[in-house]
């Protein structure tokens, strides 16, 4: 599947076709974004005592999985290559955007995505769990939602050594994952794809993907 793309640089250095507020870099108003990710990563359902634990690449749940959806006329191959080129638009960096659309390898697009000029972590902060909160992914591929809708009942938990950040900084097997109160991370994208499948199921109760 090649990676059309109906954007351009225009004769500003900004990309065409995207709604940014440019009095505000903050403001950037994409459909898509998830205003209830922040309190809800803060605020988490601690009544769930069952989990979905993810954390291969290949899960359908991991930012690296191979999933292609559209948003903003944009053809992206992985929910990560989405957050990268969001990332890069926030500071208003539209040439390493460009440089994460025009490359397939989703290591390569977290590697740009961390050169972002101008990075600014209390923005970044303030918009990554907004950004993060992909609904295109699963609407556009019903078996990818499938998947999501069928945890029903449990917290997902990205279950990474490496990342207290958005998993809990432990594999599955360490005996303390099933109690998050010894979690070493935050679980942000657990959290945020939890809260993705809840919207999901109030919405269209299983019934099929939405139209996005």
């Amino acid at each position: 599947m090649t990676n059309t793309r109906y954007i351009s640089i225009d004769s500003s250095g900004g990309l065409d076709g995207l709604d940014i507020d440019e009095t505000d870099s903050s403001a950037i108003r994409l459909s898509g974004l998830g205003d209830n990710a922040d309190y809800f990563c803060k605020n988490p359902r601690e009544h769930d005592k069952d989990y979905t634990f993810f954390g291969e690449n290949s899960s359908p749940f991991s930012q690296w999985h191979k999933s292609y959806f559209r948003a903003l006329g944009i053809e992206f191959n992985s929910a990560e290559q989405y957050m990268m080129f969001q990332k890069a638009i926030l500071f208003n960096d539209y040439k390493t955007a460009e440089k994460i659309l025009d490359t397939r390898n989703v290591r390569t697009q977290k590697e740009l995505g961390r050169q972002v000029k101008g990075f600014d972590n209390g923005l970044w902060a303030v918009n990554c769990r907004r950004i993060v909160y992909n609904k295109y992914k699963f609407a556009q591929n019903r078996q990818l939602l499938d998947e999501l809708l069928a945890t029903r009942g449990t917290t997902l938990v990205e279950a990474s050594p490496y990342d207290t950040i958005w998993g809990i900084g432990m594999t599955k097997d360490d005996d303390r994952a099933t109690d998050r109160s010894k979690w070493k991370g935050k679980n942000w994208l657990g959290h945020i794809l939890t809260l993705l499948r809840d919207d999901f199921e109030n919405t269209f109760s299983g019934n099929g993907a939405e139209q996005v």
